[in-house]
């Protein structure tokens, strides 16, 4: 299917109407020169309403489904560097928030997703090294509170957010458990630089119980 490129202008627009409230119609009030090129792309349409205050009919432009078509494949257009870009991010915040809470979704997770994560070979040598190194840490014994410090020590091989990745892998499939440090007195900087941070909360260990 053709997907239309869009200016940075323009694709703000779409991802405005996407999300902020009370922008699902526009009219005149938007240029002719933002709203033209989505409408010759199929991505708005107009639809003529009646003024509820003066009775008269005018033209307001939604977006069509072949809008959302875009939005979906086109997630990392460029946006341009508006005012309106600012409120547009909040929103998009806070409907992330709310699907990270409602499916249980660490941050971490979130924000370390990448397009090219890997799933497969790859994916099970990083878990097989994090496995090794923790064994071989605890002595082979499972079920032993291991810092995360140490267990980055002895990885130097995998990017920090390689690391992280596994761990939270290891964590959403019930294979180990990550929690903090709650001693502050305990804490050091190490320990700090080290931690993984979790739902809004700083992990300085990791217990693989399988």
């Amino acid at each position: 299917m053709y997907e239309p490129e869009l200016k940075p202008k323009h694709a703000l627009l779409v991802w405005r109407m996407l999300f902020e409230p009370n922008m699902d119609a526009i009219g005149t009030e938007v240029k002719a020169d933002v709203r033209r090129p989505l409408v010759e792309a199929g991505l708005l349409a107009s639809h003529p309403e009646r003024n509820p205050n003066t009775g008269r009919q005018v033209q307001r432009f939604r977006l069509t489904d072949r809008a959302w078509s875009w939005a979906e494949e086109n997630l990392d257009a460029k946006l341009n560097q508006a005012p309106s870009a600012g409120p547009l991010l909040q929103q998009v915040l806070t409907r992330v928030q709310a699907m990270l809470r409602r499916y249980d979704i660490p941050l971490a997770e979130f924000a370390l997703a990448t397009e090219d994560r890997e799933t497969g070979d790859g994916a099970a040598d990083r878990t097989t090294q994090v496995r090794s190194a923790y064994l071989e840490l605890t002595g082979g014994r499972l079920n032993e509170s291991l810092p995360l410090t140490h267990l980055r020590d002895s990885l130097p091989e995998l990017a920090r957010e390689e690391l992280d990745q596994t761990l939270l892998e290891l964590f959403r499939a019930g294979a180990c458990v990550l929690f903090p440090e709650d001693n502050t007195r305990q804490l050091t900087q190490s320990m700090e630089q080290a931690a993984l941070s979790m739902s809004g909360e700083r992990k300085h260990y990791v217990k693989l119980e399988r």
